[in-house]
């Protein structure tokens, strides 16, 4: 039966309450117990995120029924789509404020398409709030260093808090504008950012978060790591924003919009659990399918700077020998006429392979390091790299 609780590690503490819908119509609810408190007194919150951000899995609805024993008495207050989840577990919260006093509180999974289990955790029933939640949160005007970040502006507000934080960093303040600049901040960087309201009473509210990101910009100061672990793990968007990649395909077109990208999954990574996937094929006709990985750009020396990473070679041990992994400078991510190559590699064993390239003796103006790989023969190799820097 559903909803039930599961211990597949979903849950932020290894357990959470899976909902599910199905493609044909069966909906799952899950009905709060009775409680001995006024509902439109209530506020509910909790932590969820769709089993993945499809748009064919249909809706999580929080709401409230009039009649336990008749699901068409579900009356929905607050509606999340699966797309609002890209990046996992969120906190969300609804307001019963207009529901019937007496009236059980309940959640349910909309199917629209193709079934989908949506993940509750860290549910809690309390007290509304005296003022309502940020909403409407939103930043535009982004920069390298910052950007302008925008509030709905409820009733009964007296200021509002914002929190921003990224893997090493987290600042908080106030301001009592429902428009503030945000300044200060790293380059290249995600954010997490929450903004919650200050009530006229003195309480806060529970926080709305959206997540920012400030623009590229140049590395300046080495070593420059990347592991690929904060990478989304998809075909569509699988390369950072600040690194770009190009593929050769077997009508000999330059795309931007496939191989490499980010991989996630067991024997994937050399350490943690995430890589970068990289492809090549020779072909009948004689055209090469390659792919090359840029890394951001650099604002240093290029001539002093050495790259290293681990290299996993996914083919047989036929065609090792085949493979070809070139690495050097380009002046033009979108032309490889422009790649300067300093160095070109082949794996030596199946599995892991380190390298090492020094990019001493370039002459040119590129500030971008390349990774291709190239191979003959007909055979598609698949292959992965691995903490670069």
């Amino acid at each position: 039966l559903l909803p039930y609780t599961n211990s597949y590690g979903y849950g932020e503490d290894g357990y959470t309450l899976r909902i599910y819908g199905n493609y044909n119509n069966s909906i799952d609810i899950l009905m709060l117990p009775e409680l001995d408190q006024a509902t439109n007194t209530l506020e509910i919150s909790f932590k969820t995120r769709p089993s993945d951000a499809t748009s064919f899995g249909g809706s999580l609805q929080v709401g409230y029924m009039t009649d336990p024993d008749d699901t068409a008495s579900f009356i929905t207050v607050a509606n999340y789509s699966c797309s609002e989840f890209a990046n996992g577990y969120n906190l969300r919260a609804a307001s019963f404020a207009n529901a019937p006093a007496n009236a059980r509180i309940a959640l349910r999974v909309v199917p629209t398409g193709s079934a989908k289990s949506w993940y509750i955790d860290d549910l809690d029933v309390h007290d509304m709030p005296a003022c309502a939640r940020a909403n409407g949160i939103s930043a535009d005007n982004i920069t390298t260093n910052g950007f302008t970040l925008h509030v709905d502006d409820p009733t009964l507000v007296n200021n509002y808090r914002y929190y921003i934080s990224s893997e090493n960093f987290i600042d908080s303040a106030d301001f009592d504008d429902t428009v503030f600049i945000v300044n200060g901040l790293a380059h290249s960087t995600d954010f997490e950012l929450s903004v919650v309201s200050s009530c006229d009473d003195g309480t806060l509210t529970l926080p709305h978060t959206i997540s920012v990101s400030t623009l590229c910009g140049p590395v300046t100061e080495v070593p420059f790591v990347e592991n690929f672990e904060n990478w989304t793990a998809t075909q569509s968007n699988g390369m950072n924003r600040c690194w770009n990649r190009l593929y050769c395909n077997s009508t000999n077109s330059l795309v931007t919009n496939n191989y490499p990208y980010c991989a996630s999954g067991s024997g994937y990574a050399y350490s943690g659990f995430k890589s970068l996937k990289i492809y090549s094929k020779g072909t009948s006709n004689g055209i090469k399918e390659y792919s090359v990985a840029y890394l951001p750009e650099f604002d240093v020396d290029m001539n002093t700077l050495k790259v290293s990473f681990f290299y996993k070679y996914g083919g047989s041990t036929t065609n090792i020998n085949k493979v070809r992994i070139a690495v050097g400078i380009s002046e033009n991510v979108a032309d490889t006429t422009t790649f300067t190559r300093l160095a070109t590699l082949t794996p030596t064993v199946i599995g892991w392979n380190e390298f090492e390239v020094y990019l001493s003796g370039y002459t040119g103006t590129g500030n971008r390091i390349p990774i291709m790989q190239t191979s003959t023969g007909s055979t598609a190799i698949t292959s992965y790299i691995d903490n670069v820097v």
